[in-house]
């Protein structure tokens, strides 16, 4: 018989999850140990789960783009952002902060900040706390092969927040987020 991983979700102190298996019509839920490794360079968790493998988790929709400037991605990224009903509310230039303040160069790497207001303005109104997870970043950086652009997973982030509402508004930001990336 064969199961596929329908979710993950951190439920208590790190090193334990709850995950949801569906095999067939049969759906089971059950707690289990891991080991966990966040890999810096991908944007993944890798969750080593006794006698099931190893499980990875993103929280980022990515793009690789290797024929493309980096500002002409960076001008595609906010039409794309735009046509999905986002608008930046702030643009941090990483690599030239990290000139000024600490005289180090780096690949371009860029992060704006995302705002879709009529999402905004749902997920506030089903919970007020989560300003502080706003507003979506999407970062653009050079990467060997090319530009890699990387929106935050709503879903992802909105874990750590019990609330069933919130988390249909971050399925919902998390449609236009991919539909964004798609579109780049």
């Amino acid at each position: 018989m064969t199961s596929a991983l329908i979710w993950i979700s951190i439920a208590e102190p790190i090193g334990v999850i709850v995950c949801g298996t569906d095999a067939g019509r049969s759906h089971s839920v059950r707690k289990v140990q891991v080991s966990v490794d966040v890999d810096v360079v991908r944007p993944t968790c890798v969750f080593r789960v006794p006698n099931q493998g190893v499980i990875v988790v993103t929280y980022t929709i990515n793009r690789l783009f290797k024929d493309a400037t980096f500002e002409a991605i960076d001008a595609r990224t906010r039409a794309a952002l735009a046509n999905n009903g986002f608008g930046i509310l702030t643009e941090i230039d990483v690599a030239a902060t990290m000139k000024k303040k600490l005289d180090i160069d780096m690949p371009p790497y860029r992060i704006l900040g995302a705002c879709n207001p009529k999402m905004a303005h749902q997920a506030i109104g089903k919970e007020p706390r989560v300003g502080a997870m706003l507003p979506c970043n999407v970062i653009l950086r050079n990467v060997e092969d090319g530009i890699e652009v990387s929106a935050i997973d709503p879903v992802a982030s909105m874990q750590a927040i019990d609330n069933a509402e919130l988390h249909t508004v971050a399925g919902q930001v998390r449609d236009l987020l991919k539909s964004a990336v798609e579109a780049i």
